[in-house]
């Protein structure tokens, strides 16, 4: 009950609202636009003619507003009951003989009242007024109609905006309504569907678990005898690789050995050899020469280089090798 209050409260308010901003919109558009008021020519005198213009401005200020006569004017022809800045322009509306007068600016919220003082009858409807991008309504006081008419237009189209929202509003509630009352018995069907299958649900699920929980003690045990005998199959390799190791390092050590040893006799003979080549004519150069043709024919360039035998590295091998014995 307090739901269907909100949402009634609720659809009271929007409807409020939006027809407090339709016709605000629509009294902006059509009823608060700067109005000139065009009279009509009267006679004073002989020859003499009066023709009042009045200029309301409401909210925002008139600029460059241009009222042409059919009639050529001058300044001294223009009354106005409040200073004004207005210019005689050539004429560029209706006929050549014209005037057209710039009014350069007038505020907001000002009564301005223009009497043309003339030779000749004007007719108030060849009076054109150009906006000249300000929003101005031009009314002719030869054709003005009852105030009333305007209200009770205004207060027709209020009425049929207003019932055109609250039908709106109306149906849309009721639409909506019906369907949250739909949604709900669906729900509730959904709902009680649901609780018999997550019953049935839980049954098999709780069975499944037990089954599970089996399994996996069985699973344990058979993963506990395989870790023992990973971890024994680990420690294994692991003697293994040390033992691989140790023969690696003696292996390595042996090399060495032979390789110093090879290295001896062969600086050996090639001392012995570059003795004999030097005794003859040039043998330096040609001694030279010999060991690098032999080297480029057998591709041994690295016996060239001063590579003497680390026999600290030896040392440390055979230390590390006794120490693997030890233990």
């Amino acid at each position: 009950m307090g739901t269907r209050v909100v949402e009634a409260i609720i659809t009271a308010a929007l409807v409020a609202l939006v027809t407090f901003i339709s016709s605000l919109i629509l009294t902006y558009f059509f009823n608060y636009n700067s109005s000139i008021r065009i009279g009509t020519s009267n006679e004073i005198g002989e020859n003499q003619f009066i023709l009042p213009i009045n200029i309301n401005t409401f909210e925002k200020d008139i600029k460059d507003l241009r009222i042409s006569t059919p009639m050529p004017i001058t300044e001294k022809q223009i009354k106005s009951n409040q200073p004004l800045q207005i210019k005689i322009l050539k004429s560029n509306i209706g006929t050549k003989t014209g005037s057209v007068l710039e009014i350069d600016k007038v505020s907001s919220d000002k009564n301005i009242q223009l009497v043309l003082t003339t030779s000749k009858l004007i007719n108030d409807k060849d009076i054109q007024v150009s906006g000249n991008g300000n929003k101005v309504t031009t009314e002719y006081l030869s054709e003005a109609k009852n105030p009333l008419q305007a209200q009770l237009k205004n207060l027709i189209l209020n009425a049929i905006l207003y019932a055109i929202i609250f039908g709106i509003s109306t149906y849309l509630g009721n639409r909506r309504l019906d369907i949250k009352n739909k949604r709900l018995k669906e729900d509730i069907d959904h709902i009680e569907e649901r609780r018999l299958q997550h019953k049935q649900d839980a049954e098999e699920a709780l069975a499944q678990l037990h089954k599970r929980l089996e399994d996996a003690k069985v699973a344990y045990d058979e993963v506990k005898g395989d870790a023992n005998n990973l971890q024994n199959k680990f420690k294994e390799t692991e003697t293994k690789i040390e033992e691989a190791k140790t023969e690696s390092l003696k292996k390595q050590i042996l090399l060495q050995a032979k390789l110093n040893d090879y290295r001896k006799e062969l600086n050996f003979w090639r001392n012995t050899i570059r003795k004999v080549i030097y005794e003859l004519p040039n043998g330096e150069k040609k001694a030279e020469e010999i060991f690098k043709s032999i080297s480029t024919s057998l591709k041994t360039y690295q016996t060239h280089e001063n590579n003497n035998h680390d026999f600290e590295t030896l040392k440390v091998l055979s230390k590390m090798i006794n120490d693997k014995d030890s233990k």
